[in-house]
């Protein structure tokens, strides 16, 4: 389900880091549409910056890219 989706996106963040997920009035949010594939992510500068690397560790750039 959409909420399994969500809870297991949530958790993956939390494990690289990212702390504040889940808390009521967080600056970080992140919602995965499962029937898109879409990740929306809202946060701080450094959970971004935490998110942006634990992405970048499931789908590596080819060697070479940025």
């Amino acid at each position: 389900t959409a909420a399994e989706a969500n809870a297991l996106t949530r958790q993956f963040f939390q494990s690289a880091g990212v702390t504040a997920l889940g808390t009521t009035n967080s600056a970080t949010q992140v919602q995965f549409n499962p029937q898109t594939g879409a990740l929306t992510v809202r946060g701080t500068t450094n959970d971004l910056r935490l998110i942006e690397q634990a992405l970048g560790k499931l789908h590596p750039s080819p060697p070479g890219k940025p």
